[in-house]
């Protein structure tokens, strides 16, 4: 027994070391895209308070922020925070092959599925958190009131990284006040480590709804409501058919469908309507619970975020199948049944989006994720920063050009005038881009109040729209001073003129 016991602790050391060195790999090598940058820049400089002034405008709750701020703070290297995000998943496979009741082969399809393999540990975005907090709240699903203040925890923890667990943490929440606190004052027995943790729930759920209160109105990349349901419904389901076998595959094949394209499309919604079944059949309430959880996901990007459903927000719902599947397998070990068709299932889901991690880990090793790092780079190396000043006229995909210029430069958004650019305010003016027209007078302005600095304008530009050497700004007043090459995402372009006059 004590050798089999050793055994199996070497095994998970080695898959977990291997896996760590592995992530570590494309983490290293991976450019900060966007939403990466902008966390990092507001935990830089936001202080405490005004953090919680900004949420609601950013439409994600406090922990991740919380959690990177005192590294923000007090280094201004952005490695930190991917360090967190791969440990995060580091962590989970930890508990996965540890804690799980799947088999050897399930678990070896799960580590090398796309979400560990690439999209958790590499991007470094709240949703790398959910992994391991998910699979803790399974690991400690029947010891709740053996471990209640642990439990709480980690359910206030991740109802507060991403709002779209709400309705997972808020059911478990609830199932957790009806066992631990209801049940007990129904028999006089209230244990107060119960009570407490059961007020430490209802207080990390009411922080979510304060702090992300008014979001709609604040943020106009997330809309309530929709006039084209519809529409907006099916742009949903494809993207979570699509992104979950092919991140890429929209933007380059959108018109171009194969057997290939077909076949996988039908797996994937096997794989979805396979569980939502077995599930059915096996535990009716555990079915609810993934229905109700799952849903809730759909319902949010139908109605507020219907165009960007990126892969790391798809397997943030995979991890609820997830969950469903490893509290089922325990439930059947405990009973001595067969976890067999468990395997299958979760390993046929998991199994579909190896391609997808593979692609994605080969291309970001390869090739630049984002050309931000590059163009900052070219910046630096050609551009003197006290005879100088940037203007951006679209801040989401420029704010990593801000974090790698590292405060060095006079970078500003054409909105805010004289204001250096730091992170990026999600109002309605995001989606004006400047005309040829409007970029003339805005530096001829400048000419006239006796600006003299070299004046240039940093623009994004769409590959698939227009060619690389395309002069959008005309060759009168501007010259072409830079153009970055190829990204991963493929926004993330960036086009330097500098004003002739």
């Amino acid at each position: 027994m004590e050798k089999t016991s050793n055994n199996n602790i070497f095994k998970i050391s080695a898959v977990v070391i291997l896996y760590a060195l592995i992530t570590l790999v494309a983490v290293f090598r991976h450019e900060i895209w966007a939403d990466e940058a902008q966390v990092w820049m507001i935990c830089k400089n936001l202080t405490f308070f005004g953090l919680f002034e900004h949420l609601v405008n950013e439409g994600h709750p406090s922990f991740f922020y919380l959690l990177l701020m005192p590294f923000a703070k007090l280094g201004s290297n952005i490695i930190y925070m991917q360090l967190v995000c791969w440990l995060s998943s580091v962590i989970a496979v930890f508990l996965l092959w540890r804690y799980s009741k799947f088999n050897t082969l399930t678990k070896t399809i799960i580590t090398l599925s796309a979400p560990f393999l690439y999209f958790f540990p590499a991007v470094a975005r709240n949703y790398s958190l959910i992994a391991p907090l998910v699979f803790s709240l399974a690991i400690l699903h029947d010891k709740t009131d053996k471990h209640p203040y642990l439990y709480s925890f980690l359910l206030v923890f991740l109802v507060n990284t991403h709002a779209i667990m709400f309705c997972f943490s808020f059911l478990l929440a609830l199932r957790f006040l009806y066992k631990n606190v209801y049940i007990q004052i129904k028999n006089k027995s209230l244990d107060k480590s119960c009570a407490v943790s059961g007020g430490i729930i209802l207080f990390g759920i009411f922080a979510l709804i304060f702090q992300l209160m008014g979001t709609t109105s604040s943020n106009c990349f997330i809309k309530f409501g929709t006039d084209e349901v519809l529409a907006s419904a099916i742009r949903v389901i494809l993207l979570f058919l699509f992104n979950s076998f092919d991140s890429h595959y929209l933007h380059s094949h959108i018109k171009y469908f194969n057997p290939y394209t077909l076949g996988c499309i039908t797996c994937v919604i096997l794989s979805y309507l396979s569980l939502f079944v077995y599930f059915l059949i096996k535990n009716k309430k555990l079915f609810a619970f993934l229905l109700l959880s799952v849903g809730f996901q759909f319902v949010v990007y139908i109605l507020t975020y219907n165009y960007y459903v990126f892969p790391t927000r798809i397997y943030s719902c995979y991890m609820i199948f997830l969950f469903c599947c490893w509290v089922l397998s325990d439930i059947n070990a405990k009973n001595n049944i067969s976890n067999k068709a468990i395997n299958i299932l979760i390993s046929f889901m998991f199994i579909l989006t190896l391609w997808n991690g593979i692609f994605n880990y080969y291309g970001d090793f390869v090739f630049e994720y984002s050309a931000s790092k590059s163009t900052a780079a070219y910046i630096k190396q050609n551009i003197n920063p006290k005879n100088s000043i940037l203007f951006i006229d679209f801040p989401p995909p420029s704010i990593p050009v801000a974090y790698y210029l590292n405060d060095v430069y006079d970078l500003r958004d054409v909105r805010s005038g004289n204001v250096p650019f730091k992170y990026v305010r999600w109002t309605k003016s995001l989606y004006k881009y400047l005309s040829d027209r409007e970029w003339e007078e805005l530096f001829k302005k400048y000419r006239e109040s006796g600006e003299t600095k070299d004046l240039y304008a940093v623009v994004i530009y769409n590959i698939f729209k227009e060619p690389k050497n395309l002069n959008t700004l005309g060759e009168k007043y501007f010259d072409l001073f830079y153009v970055s090459g190829d990204a991963l995402d493929y926004v993330e372009r960036f086009k330097i003129y500098k004003y002739k006059f």
